[in-house]
């Protein structure tokens, strides 16, 4: 990732209160800011981070590439192999990861947008990009999260780019443990929150509902004092919430879908809906978006948008690639292949039943991840829910921990209805895309949902190929 950066060394050095065991060059200007050498340029300050390699391997690439300087850890053994000249260019860190952070929350601090944190199990990135559909009207003046860059490496990445001109900040913020958003939220330093919702999403590392809830409340330990909290009227852990609230001096808005928005009709497209005196056809089905729209739209209003901004901003709304996308070729495929948790695989259950109607359609659903102990219990209450559905016409598990769920779809599904079941590798893989081809009539409505790891998009885009074989 890269992100301009004008700073002058020193600057950074005392930031980072970067000890000086080395004589240290401080001519050169900083200019922009990396942690991928293939992104570095003359004047970057590259800095390596450890992941599945150490970023410090490539310290050297960064210098061959014009780097003006490179953090580095305290004592790495990288430093014995370069060159006087080359350590001159070192900024030494205890941690490259917390020191990114560091300059990420000093460049914040030294701007004054209004800023909206957006999280929650599910839904995020959807609410993110209706906010900023709204919010478009101030071009240079926006500034939203980039895809899903939403960790403690994206996250500063945004923040990097706010500049004298930006007026609002849209921020979508990850986590998969504990600590992750207090640390996120005290870099951002949020006006706004939303929190979409309290799933089960990464159940298997934060141990239950009630530790994920207190994970997604650590928004609140960086808002600004007299900030809002926007969640759902429907929403789990609400009392919690208001407590925390209360100890932050944060204000709690709980919103109920039925007094921002108004469902006049819900059809195979999804709804006509009525809100602000607008009437307009909402085309992306299920009720929990729904209600992340009924956040924005109270969030929207809270700050003072102008309301042809948010009915436009509605109106032109278009979901991202892989979120709930519907994609026609040989098949009608509802490709939800983004991500999945318990929350999101029945909200898609439920929206590919709204859209396909009395044609019906055939769920291809893959593994949820990070689900621990809870995985058979939850995989088993998909297959019950799928086949539950009137209209759903059969499923296609793929993965080991689906496997098990073929006998509570089976028990519950009426006879006739198709179930097949596909371990989760390539030769799984082949299987399930050639039993679909065999069972299932072209031009039928497919549902295809599963945690990323599992990379269902491959059967998706197989199966509305040029070369599908059916």
């Amino acid at each position: 990732m890269k992100a301009p950066f004008q700073y002058d060394p020193e600057t950074v050095r005392r930031i980072l209160q970067s000890p000086s065991d080395f004589s240290f060059q401080k001519e050169s200007e900083i200019t922009s800011i990396s942690t991928a050498s293939g992104m570095v340029e003359p004047g970057s300050l590259f800095v390596p981070l450890r992941g599945n390699r150490d970023g410090h391997e490539f310290i050297l690439d960064a210098l061959k590439k014009g780097a003006s300087y490179f953090l580095c850890e305290k004592d790495h053994p990288i430093l014995e192999k370069l060159s006087s000249e080359q350590r001159s260019k070192a900024i030494q860190v205890k941690d490259t990861l917390l020191a990114l952070g560091k300059l990420a929350t000093f460049h914040r601090s030294r701007f004054n947008p209004i800023l909206i944190a957006v999280t929650g199990s599910s839904g995020k990135t959807t609410t993110k990009e209706i906010l900023s559909s709204c919010l478009s009207p101030l071009e240079e003046g926006l500034l939203v999260t980039e895809k899903n860059y939403n960790n403690e490496i994206g996250v500063p990445f945004t923040l990097f780019k706010i500049n004298s001109k930006t007026r609002y900040v849209v921020c979508e913020m990850g986590m998969n443990h504990a600590g992750e958003i207090s640390r996120l939220t005290k870099m951002a330093r949020p006006d706004y929150s939303l929190i979409t919702t309290i799933g089960t999403a990464h159940i298997e590392l934060l141990g239950s509902r009630k530790g994920i809830a207190k994970a997604k409340a650590e928004v609140l330990e960086g808002m600004n004092k007299g900030g809002v909290l926007f969640y759902p009227e429907t929403g789990e852990y609400k009392n919690f919430l208001k407590r925390r609230c209360l100890r932050f001096g944060i204000k709690f808005k709980s919103v109920p879908l039925k007094r921002r928005i108004e469902i006049l009709e819900t059809n195979r497209e999804g709804f006509k809906i009525s809100f602000l005196n607008s009437i307009l056809d909402w085309s992306l089905p299920g009720i929990k978006l729904l209600e992340n729209l009924a956040l924005c739209i109270s969030l929207l209003e809270e700050v003072g948008t102008p309301t042809e901004w948010i009915q436009n901003g509605i109106e032109n709304f278009r979901a991202g690639d892989k979120r709930l996308n519907l994609q026609v070729g040989n098949y009608k495929i509802l490709n939800d292949t983004y991500n999945a948790n318990r929350e999101s695989m029945l909200s898609s259950l439920e929206a590919c039943s709204q859209i396909s109607g009395e044609e019906g359609f055939y769920a291809v659903l893959g593994d949820m991840k990070e689900v621990g102990n809870y995985s058979r219990k939850f995989h088993n209450e998909i297959g019950s829910f799928a086949a539950g559905l009137k209209n759903c016409k059969g499923v296609f598990l793929f993965g080991t921990e689906f496997s098990h769920a073929l006998k509570s779809f089976r028990k519950k599904a009426n006879q006739g209805l198709l179930s097949f079941s596909f371990p989760g590798d390539e030769e799984g893989l082949k299987n399930l895309v050639d039993t679909i081809r065999k069972e299932v009539p072209p031009g039928a409505y497919l549902l295809a949902k599963a945690s990323r790891g599992m990379r269902l998009e491959r059967a998706v885009e197989e199966l509305n190929s040029k070369t599908n074989g059916s």
